[in-house]
């Protein structure tokens, strides 16, 4: 399950992920203020929850097999409302080449995103872009097609 939760602490929103008549599907629910609602649909294999992060986009692209350009059902919960939504996202992989990093030059691997929602919608910009990984799979920078940049500045 994921859950985000207001400052108030009371539930805004949560996915949940259940089996039944043998196929999986994710229910979605979301809260503002005394509006509730609910939305339930079939999660297929592959499909990805969105959000604009270097995390995100390392756990999208984690075990993508070398030469796969696949596309990928994927559901972006909106930042304000957290009201989901469910598109197509394109994955074409651009080859490597040596970019600088905040930890000096790297050999990194790109791919493409480009997502399916409408244009207007918010999570059109922060799927369609690149994303930069290194050797170990960690992405570096994602460079979106709206001009937004997130590179990683720090490693634990």
């Amino acid at each position: 399950m994921l859950a985000v939760h207001a400052s108030t602490g009371k539930r805004e929103a949560r996915v949940s992920w259940a089996m039944r008549d043998g196929a999986e599907f994710a229910s979605f629910c979301w809260q503002n203020g005394s509006d509730v609602r609910r939305v339930e649909r079939a999660w297929q294999t592959p499909t990805a929850l969105g959000f604009q992060s270097g995390f995100a986009m390392t756990a999208l692209l984690h075990g993508l097999p070398p030469n796969d350009n696949p596309q990928i059902d994927v559901v972006w919960m909106d930042t304000l409302s957290f009201a989901p939504w469910a598109g197509m996202l394109s994955i074409t992989r651009l080859g490597r080449e040596t970019q600088a990093t905040h930890f000096g030059p790297r050999a990194l691997e790109g791919f493409g995103l480009a997502c399916d929602f409408p244009e207007g919608l918010e999570a059109h910009a922060p799927l369609t872009g690149q994303a930069w990984r290194d050797e170990s799979g960690i992405v570096q920078a994602w460079l979106g097609a709206d001009g937004s940049a997130i590179r990683l500045t720090a490693v634990n």
